[in-house]
């Protein structure tokens, strides 16, 4: 997948990024530390509309485009694990017994690399939501900044999302679940969309019945890369949130 020359400028700034956040992992909601390194970052890129303590740590930094449109939202999960280090590496958790062992560190890190980019083109519609959640792994931080308001307080359109693979082919995406989490409309109910159809078309889609495991994605391969949950016999909890807002993502938890 070709990556612009402007991002790939931003590769040795972004490895740094994800190792310091990869020595000091937070657990839970607990992600002051993590919240303010994402504050200080988003401050140099000259964003200045930055919301925060959505479930205790969580950020909402908001990024103006060139003209009017819609808000899209795009969500970086923060949290650690409660796992001891033993890699070796020379920037291995300093935190005893934490470790950032799925991946947030690097989503964090990329939406770093985003924001910097959008803030410094602005070569855009409308505005972007920069969404930094805390507790992906535990009591479900993102069900807590919907419930907080964010979706209605920014007028946040669709929310997207992604989780690193690690071992799978680069460039490759498999698309997720489709969760209705509020009261906005989405196109990305019906996969006929047009604008559906301009996503499938973009990156490599993996067939999700061609999954080497299901334990990949952490739930059952689906008849299409897009998916209504309401309708999905899945856990309660995801449920409980389908009420009328969608959010398209390949992650696999809240």
């Amino acid at each position: 997948m070709a990556i612009l020359n402007s991002i790939a400028g931003f590769e040795k700034d972004m490895a740094e990024w994800r190792r310091h956040l990869h020595q000091y992992p937070e657990l839970g909601r607990e992600c002051y530390k993590t919240a303010e390194y994402v504050t200080e970052r988003l401050k140099e890129f000259g964003i200045t509309e930055i919301h925060s303590g959505y479930a205790s740590s969580g950020l909402v930094a908001i990024i103006e485009g060139k003209a009017p449109g819609r808000t899209i939202g795009l969500r970086a999960d923060m949290d650690a694990l409660p796992i001891k280090e033993n890699t070796g590496l020379s920037y291995s958790s300093k935190n005893e017994g934490v470790m950032h062992a799925c991946g947030h560190d690097g989503h964090t890190a990329m939406l770093l690399g985003a924001a910097r980019y959008l803030a410094e083109t602005r070569n855009f519609s409308g505005r972007v939501a920069l969404i930094f959640q805390p507790d992906e792994e535990a009591t479900g931080g993102a069900k807590a900044m919907v419930e907080e308001g964010i979706i209605e307080q920014f007028l946040i359109d669709e929310v997207y999302a992604l989780h690193n693979i690690p071992g799978h082919d680069v460039g490759v995406m498999y698309l997720g679940r489709l969760v209705e989490i509020g009261p906005r409309p989405s196109i990305f109910r019906n996969p006929q969309h047009p604008y559906t159809q301009d996503l499938l078309k973009a990156v490599p889609i993996a067939d999700p019945n061609q999954r080497k495991s299901e334990r990949d994605l952490n739930f059952k391969p689906l008849p299409s890369p897009i998916h209504d949950l309401s309708h999905d016999p899945g856990p309660s909890e995801y449920k409980e949130v389908a009420k009328n807002h969608f959010v398209l993502t390949t992650d696999c938890g809240y």
